[in-house]
């Protein structure tokens, strides 16, 4: 499913372009934010919201980093969607969907974060994930997204 998603989101129809724009990336991506925005709208209304929607958008959205990355308008948006969408997550009281956050932001832990209070939250939550009362795959992940944000944050 993942070579999947990330083969439909590099295609493009202009073989003969080297620099044409993947035709589905930007599609995918608008289909993941409303996606995203239906389900904290649920939350937020008190109604039932499947957090395994949230987790697979945050998992498909960690793939196609390349993809992402690839393209200079989506990078400069990525801040702002991590904010939203993967911050909150980072204190869910579910293991599962704090694991996912901190797998995504040690995806994209190589960007450079504009927004220092945001790099400072993401840091001192992902710090809190490394605790010892936390599940060892959701500390592993911590442990990875806080290394290669750090290490990113020391060379700028």
């Amino acid at each position: 499913m993942q070579d999947l998603l990330c083969y439909l989101c590099k295609y493009t129809s202009e073989k003969k372009k080297k620099k044409a724009k993947p035709e589905y990336l930007h599609l995918f991506l608008n289909f993941a934010v409303k996606n995203l925005n239906e389900y904290q709208e649920k939350i937020s209304s008190g109604q039932g919201a499947d957090f395994r929607i949230k987790e697979a958008l945050m998992f498909a959205i960690a793939c196609l980093v390349d993809e992402i990355n690839g393209q200079k308008d989506l990078k400069a948006n990525m801040e702002q969607m991590l904010s939203h969408y993967v911050l909150p997550e980072l204190t869910n009281e579910q293991s599962f969907m704090r694991l996912r956050a901190c797998y995504v932001y040690g995806v994209y832990g190589d960007l450079k974060f504009k927004d220092s209070n945001h790099l400072k939250s993401v840091v001192e939550n992902i710090y809190s994930n490394m605790a010892e009362s936390q599940p060892l795959p959701v500390k592993f992940h911590a442990s990875c997204a806080l290394e290669k944000i750090l290490s990113r944050s020391m060379e700028a």
